[in-house]
């Protein structure tokens, strides 16, 4: 299987930011499945396609646009993949992160 261009290798170990995959356009969950091997550290970010009135989108590769969303409300299925991962014996860090959400 191919590595997703967004997925990051290390020395054979990975940070996954589940919303970079988004950006790039790539399907979050195959991107997921390639990458799984290989993740040490998780950053848990989520994002919605939804229009927010009085926000600042951030733009896709394709030039959609994107909000930045509390973890586990928007489009990722953040609540399978943590799932997936803890019944994978992962355990090591999870770090929430809002990444272009306002202060």
């Amino acid at each position: 299987m191919q590595l997703p261009r967004s997925c990051c290798l290390l020395s054979r170990k990975s940070r996954i930011s589940h919303g970079n995959f988004l950006y790039s356009g790539e399907d979050t969950l195959k991107a997921y499945t390639a990458c799984k091997p290989y993740i040490r550290y998780v950053h848990c970010k989520d994002r919605t396609f939804e229009v927010h009135a009085g926000k600042t989108p951030k733009l896709t590769a394709n030039g959609r646009a994107m909000y930045a969303i509390p973890v586990g409300s928007g489009c990722i299925p953040m609540k399978d993949i943590v799932t997936d991962l803890l019944k994978s014996c992962y355990d090591d860090t999870f770090a929430i992160e809002h990444f272009g959400a306002e202060d």
